[in-house]
């Protein structure tokens, strides 16, 4: 079973570490024009040799509801910043997103895909 998600994005972060950049975004999730919940995705690059990289570790949390914590999904996967594409697995998730878990997801743009 495949399942699209919206993501509409409100707020962006980006700072400079020890380490390379990270850079954060937060906003809301839909799923058929729904209002599902909220969501964080936050990109990680570290620097090797003294060269950007063109890929990045990526993180994306979402909260079906910010009333109780049943229903929260973990994304882990990478970013490629050639093709803008974000690549990964579902690596946790509990209440309504428990069946996605171990599922592989894309990200191109605003629009998440799951299975």
């Amino acid at each position: 079973m495949t399942v699209i998600f919206k993501l509409q994005c409100e707020k962006t972060n980006g700072m400079a570490t020890w380490y390379g950049k990270e850079l954060s975004e937060e906003g809301k999730v839909a799923d058929s024009e729904q209002r599902v919940g909220e969501y964080v995705a936050q990109l990680t690059y570290t620097i090797r040799d003294q060269q950007m990289p063109t890929k990045a570790k990526v993180s994306i949390r979402v909260f079906g509801s910010l009333e109780t914590d049943d229903d929260i999904m973990g994304l882990e996967g990478e970013h490629d910043d050639g093709s803008g594409q974000e690549t990964g697995s579902v690596t946790s998730g509990q209440g309504a997103f428990a069946a996605y878990v171990g599922k592989q997801f894309q990200r191109v743009g605003d629009t998440l895909t799951i299975g």
